[in-house]
């Protein structure tokens, strides 16, 4: 499998629940400060927490959030 792919989120969603796609938010977690991003970068994040994969609609310009 590729490490990076553009996929339909309700596909990433059943490859994650059948254990082929790994679950991102401790990648997450360690590196990166969410704080730091739009909610909408994690809007694939499942009830259980799980992130397996972020959004491609979300224009890269617009992932920082405006410090003032």
């Amino acid at each position: 499998m590729p490490d990076v792919w553009i996929q339909e989120n309700a596909t990433i969603l059943s490859y994650g629940q059948r254990g082929v796609a790994e679950d991102l938010s401790s990648y997450i977690e360690r590196d990166l400060q969410a704080d730091e991003y739009v909610d909408g970068l994690f809007s694939a994040k499942t009830p259980e927490g799980k992130i397996w994969g972020v959004p491609h609609g979300i224009n890269p310009i617009a992932l920082g959030k405006a410090r003032g």
